[in-house]
């Protein structure tokens, strides 16, 4: 780890000083080279020391993250009658969404009205302030439930958003936001045991859950659900290289519905916790999508949504891989996961260095 100016209230046991320590009149307080510990904080109090250089060695940088997880206190929105509202809201749409999939299978010739499913979401979709609220609401309540009534809703609801960034109409808002409702409808005949295994499933069972494309292409058809929306159920999970499936199709080839619902079924199932890890810093999910995603996703589509993403992260405090906590201060734009971070007056730029990553937004 490469030398950094830090404010005294950063400083920590174990980080060693990289140049000598003196105090306002000149005095050497500490040597460079000395592994700090409790009595020599002390000191630097006593003395009034303001910043000093450090390197803040690997095992360090752990160990605070570490106890900083362990301590991590409730988030405070969790407790504002705001969320708890938008909670109650999501279960209520939720269990409707699952009983619309019920009716739809079990009665797919009788006529099916979607109007109050679309309402509901548009509805909610008014009251999220921006997109890191939007982003930061639906991480929380993931916590809650997992099931896929609550990602398909997680998913319109960001497919919303990029809707609104390609200036789409409000009719054609509904028809994405219909069609994100039912996108999973499939996975309703995968086996429970896969489809919520707390764990990487084996390649055979890989094959079972990819067969959900196709079974939900075929209830939609069934039940004489528009053709834009049944061809979303079949082919979200086909990429622009001709990588996904069920037919390998390329980006001409791939409807806009099926292309706007594959970059927020990725990005709501990446941020989201899981049994066996918890959720990814949504800056990690941008990097994810910068190293593979430009190819596999409409470039266009994902850039406008990766920005807005970055961008509402501006002034968030953020935990450092070093342990450090800055400011987002500039964004990249040419390289959205790596913003420029704000340390106690130094400029870290995410980009140039390579060994600093962000780790949590605070």
């Amino acid at each position: 780890m490469h030398p950094m100016n830090i404010s005294l209230q950063q400083v920590r046991q174990g980080m060693i000083t990289a140049d000598d320590v003196l105090s306002p009149s000149g005095q050497l307080i500490i040597p460079k080279n000395t592994t700090l510990n409790p009595r020599l904080v002390s000191r630097l109090k006593l003395y009034n020391v303001k910043k000093l250089c450090v390197i803040i060695t690997e095992d360090v940088a752990q160990d605070l993250l570490a106890k900083a997880e362990k301590n991590k206190p409730l988030n405070p929105e969790k407790t504002t009658q705001e969320f708890k509202q938008f909670n109650r809201t999501y279960q209520d749409m939720a269990n409707d969404l699952e009983a619309a999939f019920k009716t739809v299978i079990e009665h797919p010739y009788d006529a099916f009205d979607p109007a109050p499913i679309i309402d509901q979401i548009l509805e909610l979709a008014k009251t999220v302030k921006n997109t890191m609220h939007l982003m930061s609401t639906l991480q929380l309540l993931r916590e809650y439930d997992d099931t896929m009534y609550i990602h398909s809703l997680s998913v319109a609801l960001i497919a919303h958003t990029i809707a609104s960034q390609q200036n789409f109409t409000d009719e054609e808002k509904r028809s994405l936001v219909f069609a994100c409702a039912f996108h999973d409808i499939g996975k309703v005949k995968i086996p429970v045991d896969i489809l919520y295994k707390p764990g990487r499933l084996t390649d055979e069972e890989y094959q079972t859950v990819k067969q959900h494309a196709q079974i939900g292409y075929d209830i939609l058809n069934k039940a004489r659900f528009p053709e834009e929306i049944q061809m979303a159920a079949l082919l979200h999970h086909e990429r622009c290289d001709g990588t996904g499936y069920p037919s390998g199709l390329t980006l001409e080839k791939i409807p806009t519905f099926a292309r706007i619902i594959a970059i927020a079924d990725v990005y709501d199932a990446m941020t989201a916790r899981r049994s066996y890890r918890k959720e990814i810093c949504s800056f990690d999910v941008i990097a994810e999508f910068e190293n593979s995603g430009y190819q596999k996703y409409d470039v266009n589509l994902l850039l406008d949504f990766l920005t807005s993403i970055a961008q509402s992260h501006l002034n968030n405090q953020v935990r450092l891989s070093n342990s450090l906590i800055g400011t987002i201060v500039m964004i990249n734009k040419h390289k959205l996961s790596k913003p420029v971070v704000n340390v106690d007056g130094t400029f870290l730029d995410l980009s140039k260095e390579k060994d600093i990553t962000i780790v949590e937004l605070l």
